[in-house]
């Protein structure tokens, strides 16, 4: 299961493929949703590529659809922090890979590899 979330009406292509998140919160469910010892296990391991971040929140296809919020129980949130951004072209995909459409914080250490840098590395 994915965490993509669709920016725009329908029909209308602006969704964000959600790749990776530092993991905050009850980090002892997360760990136990991916199967991982809630005693030992390295961070990373929780949220570094799509599939770990669906399985680490325990996303389900009941979510397919809802909207962001209250519906969903799914909420983005803003902390105020100015990260620095960089980009690389995309994975996993056959049609304009070139594109520089990948983001990330730069240097964290939660992104999954893949994509050629650009501007800065989302390695």
């Amino acid at each position: 299961m994915l965490l993509n979330l669709v920016c725009d009406r329908v029909s209308v292509a602006s969704a964000v493929l959600i790749r990776s998140y530092e993991p905050m919160g009850i980090l002892d469910v997360q760990a136990c949703n991916r199967s991982l010892s809630p005693e030992r296990f390295d961070l990373r391991d929780l949220s570094r590529g799509p599939g770990r971040i669906g399985q680490a929140l325990g996303l389900d296809l009941s979510l397919n659809g809802l909207r962001v919020g209250n519906a969903s129980g799914i909420y983005v949130l803003d902390d105020g922090a100015k990260p620095m951004v960089t980009s690389s072209s995309r994975v996993g995909i056959s049609l304009a890979k070139e594109l520089q459409l990948r983001f990330c914080e730069e240097g964290s250490p939660f992104v999954s590899r893949g994509g050629k840098p650009g501007r800065g590395e989302c390695r």
